[in-house]
C-alpha cells in the first residue's frame, strides 16, 4: 500500500457513494496507517487502511491523538468491496480480542500488550 493507491481507492469511494474527500493523512514513524478524513451530509468521518492493507472505518480523526472510535460503515463497506474487493473490518471484531496476525512484529507485540485488534492494527508504536 502506498499514498498513491490509497487516494485512488478514496477517490473512487467518494465519488462512488457521494462523499466528500477532506484530507489525507500518511504513515510516517507513527500513526503506522493512511487516513482519509471524509464528510458526508455534514457528518465527518475518516477511512483507515493498514500498511499491511487492513481498512476499517472511525468516527473521527487527529493525528495528535492516539485514539480511535471504530465504527461500521454500510456505505464504505459496500463501495470499497463492490470496487476494489476490500473487506473492511467491523468495529465488534477490531474492538474485540487482540488476536495476532502473521505480519505483526512480535517484539512491537510483547512490548506495547494491545488490548485489541483495532489497536494492534491501527497504531502510533514508535
Amino acid at each position: 500500500m502506498d499514498m498513491q493507491h490509497f487516494k485512488k481507492v478514496i477517490y473512487d469511494l467518494a465519488q462512488r457513494a457521494g462523499f466528500t474527500v477532506v484530507e489525507f493523512h500518511g504513515p510516517l514513524a507513527t500513526p503506522n496507517f493512511f487516513a482519509a478524513l471524509m464528510e458526508q451530509r455534514g457528518k465527518e468521518f475518516a477511512v483507515l487502511a493498514s500498511i499491511n492493507s487492513d481498512w476499517a472505518v472511525v468516527s473521527e480523526f487527529e493525528p495528535s491523538v492516539c485514539e480511535l472510535d471504530f465504527i461500521d460503515s454500510a456505505d464504505v463497506a459496500r463501495e470499497l468491496k463492490y470496487c476494489h474487493g476490500i473487506d473492511v473490518i467491523s468495529s465488534k471484531v477490531l474492538n474485540g480480542p487482540f488476536v495476532t496476525r502473521s505480519y505483526l512484529s512480535h517484539n512491537d507485540v510483547k512490548y506495547w500488550k494491545p488490548q485489541s485488534l483495532g489497536e494492534a492494527l491501527f497504531n502510533w508504536w514508535d
